[in-house]
């Protein structure tokens, strides 16, 4: 490995086979510079070496993208969300971005109509669009970057107001997200069944005709049964 006078960057040159490999790792520290050196010498080997390839733009690896969206086993909400998540990204400078050169800063500043929600949308599709062009061997790494931050709502509903509302909505709490799978929100109506009922009791306690709460009381050895009797009773 070397570095060059104009450069930050650790490079490699080697040949195999008579192919002359050469290029950066686009590393500083020479340890993690040395692995990837490594790693393309290794592919190199192995007669592969996907990483030779130039990363495309982000708007022609959409093409490869929303194929395979419509050919994998995906549920159709799974498969509108990211399409949607396209759609507001194309409304983006991103678009014209390298894969491989986008970078936390660019993705900070991108801004969304509606929601943060919205946003999110936009932000999850970005990266599972960047996980499927690292599984696709077309760049290394997968860029990390944070979400928008959406703000809860709270609503306390009395009596009236949950007869109302459990009479026009069978299943009110189906659309709660509850998990992330892989950047897909997980609704609480995807892994369970909901439906107003009656809940039962089955175990009531009552003292003098009124509701009253059952406390086991148990003797320890050598205990005073009279004087714990007493105790309770005070």
């Amino acid at each position: 490995m070397f570095k060059k006078k104009d450069s930050q960057f650790f490079w490699f040159d080697f040949k195999v086979r008579g192919k002359r490999y050469r290029g950066s790792t686009k590393e500083t520290n020479e340890k993690r510079a040395a692995k990837i050196a490594a790693l393309k010498l290794a592919q190199a080997l192995e007669g592969s070496d996907p990483l030779n390839k130039k990363a495309p733009v982000l708007a022609d690896f959409a093409k490869q993208f929303t194929e395979w969206l419509e050919t994998a086993r995906l549920e159709a909400e799974t498969r509108r969300y990211y399409l949607n998540g396209w759609r507001l990204l194309q409304k983006t400078a991103i678009t014209k971005a390298k894969l491989d050169a986008i970078t936390a800063d660019m993705v900070e500043a991108l801004r969304f109509e509606g929601s943060p929600a919205n946003g999110n949308n936009a932000l999850r599709t970005l990266r599972r669009m960047l996980n499927k062009a690292r599984e696709w061997k077309i760049i290394r790494d997968v860029l990390r970057f944070r979400l928008f931050k959406e703000e809860g709502r709270g609503l306390r509903l009395d009596d009236e107001a949950e007869r109302k509302l459990l009479a026009v909505a069978e299943q009110p709490l189906k659309d709660i997200i509850v998990a992330d799978d892989h950047g897909v929100p997980v609704r609480l109506g995807d892994v369970a069944e909901i439906e107003a009922a009656v809940r039962e009791d089955f175990v009531r306690t009552a003292a003098n005709g009124e509701t009253a709460v059952l406390i086991g009381v148990s003797r320890q050895p050598h205990g005073d049964t009279i004087a714990i009797a007493d105790g309770v009773r005070t």
